[in-house]
């Protein structure tokens, strides 16, 4: 249910309104890699009735039943193999432009079978968050908070598709690190 803040003259915190967690990748990863196949089960019991009327009863207290007592033991969705999730987190900034050729051959190779993905990015010498989010081609990004000063600077991946080569993402994602000695262009 929605929560509804007091606030006089429209004075609420913009933090409070877009604090809406759609950017956890903690929670969007646990609820991308549960998968339950929930199991659905219930029965209609036998219950007892009397007719009455204003000038007498009829107590005749039998047994009523609806004859389709039936348990679900599934839904009827189809959970696909080929379909599979990926997080990645990796220590310490990003060349952006290594990022950007990353993403933009991952996006193009990968087309229709990446169904959805984002991340929290620490970008080499910038002091927002760059946050991203995108289904098969379509693909947004925005500068986010601002890194505090005893943050970790991470950057944070969550990749959703069908038949995924995890290796090859995770290599492409590792290459795009800012190691020792590299030179940095911001």
């Amino acid at each position: 249910m929605a929560q509804i803040k007091r606030a006089t003259k429209a004075q609420v915190s913009t933090d409070w309104v877009l604090g809406v967690g759609g950017f956890d990748l903690k929670r969007y990863e646990e609820e991308a890699e549960a998968g339950r196949d929930t199991a659905h089960n219930h029965d209609h019991s036998d219950h007892e009735h009397s007719h009455e009327h204003a000038s007498h009863s009829h107590d005749h207290a039998h047994k009523h039943n609806h004859g389709h007592a039936h348990a679900h033991a599934s839904h009827d969705h189809h959970h696909d193999d080929h379909i599979n999730s990926l997080s990645l987190v990796v220590d310490g900034d990003l060349h952006l432009e290594a990022v950007n050729l990353w993403m933009g051959t991952l996006i193009d190779f990968c087309k229709e079978d990446l169904f959805r993905y984002k991340g929290i990015l620490s970008i080499a010498g910038w002091e927002d968050k760059f946050i991203f989010q995108g289904v098969h081609m379509v693909f947004e990004g925005c500068a986010g908070k601002n890194w505090e000063a005893n943050e970790k600077r991470q950057s944070k991946m969550v990749f959703i598709g069908r038949d995924l080569n995890k290796e090859v993402i995770r290599e492409g994602f590792e290459k795009c690190r800012v190691k020792p000695g590299d030179r940095v262009v911001v």
